[in-house]
């Protein structure tokens, strides 16, 4: 690849310096060949945008304007049409430069996603086969570990000890799979209108316990001018308990996790924010943690956050994350949800419910 790349470098910058000779060593009355020149400076401006992309674009367009406008100036003895011409022409060189290399770069990320997706559906297909095909031998596995435990008298602590390590090793194994196979499945959403904030209540007291246990308070901050939405309450109740319980463990003992909800009635969305006081995630790891089975945990899946995305992502939202200034981090979910012609609701916002003042990760 890297061959490649220089290669194309060198046909680039061989073009440029043939195109920039022709100019200088012809004379300056064969105006006809000059334009012929002038325009051939095109071809080394697409072929860097098409190879290299925005910049590769960009930098063909600035070397070709250091190698020709000293020329327009140096051939020049007064301002004419023909010399308006071609500065108009280098302008077109940063144009054709621009376009052609965003193109380029959408092509690439295009390609980009559809590999992803085939990766990720070849994936989910194996990670299905596996998951059904452990579950039952974990079950049983997981079931008569508990029976013997029942069995087995509290005086013997040895047996007793070793029997729990099998039964919470089958449970953390059995939440492992259901993972894969809430991952592997395709979504299919229940959706019905409903209070988002009231979601966001329950689905707090569910998460209070663990959180409590761990010496972590969990506050709420929600703003009751929300409208209701549609949502599917129980896949959106998993992506909320998946995210509040990540900032729990991410945070210490005596610290606060903040559940936030707020109106953006401009951009017809609202948006649920967890923010937590952890230590936050690695600057070079941000763009990969929704990446299936990347984990930073000891015991993580790696497929907690690729859950909560597709959850958000199938109900038409976006799933934004993003460290914290002055400790941990800050994950957003933005749902769509007014239709055509539904008002504004204009009741006050509750208080403390300003926004961040940067959002996106």
């Amino acid at each position: 690849m890297l061959r490649d790349d220089s290669y194309r470098r060198g046909i680039i910058v061989f073009l440029i310096v043939l195109i920039s000779l022709a100019h200088y060593r012809t004379r300056e009355d064969l105006l006809y060949l000059h334009v012929i020149y002038r325009e051939m400076y095109f071809l080394p401006v697409v072929l860097a945008g098409f190879w290299f992309g925005l910049r590769g674009g960009l930098l063909a367009s600035l070397a070709v304007t250091c190698a020709y406008l000293p020329f327009v100036f140096l051939s020049a003895d007064r301002f004419t049409g023909h010399e308006f011409g071609n500065l108009l022409e280098i302008m077109l060189y940063f144009a054709v430069g621009l376009l052609v290399g965003r193109m380029r770069d959408q092509e690439i990320r295009r390609q980009e996603q559809q590999r992803q997706m085939a990766s990720l559906a070849a994936m989910g297909k194996g990670i299905s086969c596996i998951a059904h095909d452990m579950k039952t031998p974990l079950t049983a596995i997981g079931g008569f570990a508990r029976q013997l435990r029942r069995r087995i008298p509290d005086d013997d602590s040895d047996a007793a000890k070793k029997l729990e390590l099998i039964i919470g090793q089958a449970d953390r194994l059995e939440l492992m799979i259901m993972d894969m196979l809430a991952f592997a499945r395709p979504l299919r959403l229940d959706r019905r209108r409903g209070d988002l904030n009231d979601l966001i209540r329950q689905t707090v007291e569910v998460a209070a316990g663990p959180a409590s246990a761990a010496g972590i308070r969990i506050e709420l901050e929600l703003d009751e001018r929300l409208p209701s939405i549609l949502f599917d309450r129980n896949r959106l109740q998993q992506a909320l308990l998946n995210l509040i319980g990540n900032g729990v463990e991410a945070s210490a003992a005596g610290s606060r996790v903040v559940v936030r909800s707020t109106l953006h009635a401009g951009e017809d969305r609202v948006v649920v924010e967890v923010l937590d006081r952890g230590r936050g995630v690695d600057e070079q790891e941000m763009d990969r943690i929704c990446t299936p089975f990347m984990t930073t945990k000891k015991d993580g899946t790696g497929l907690g956050l690729a859950i909560v995305s597709k959850i958000v992502q199938a109900h038409g939202g976006s799933l934004r994350y993003r460290r914290r200034e002055e400790r941990g981090m800050l994950f957003a979910v933005a749902l769509p949800w007014r239709g055509a012609g539904e008002a504004v609701p204009v009741a006050a916002p509750a208080a403390g419910t300003g926004p961040e003042e940067e959002r996106d990760g």
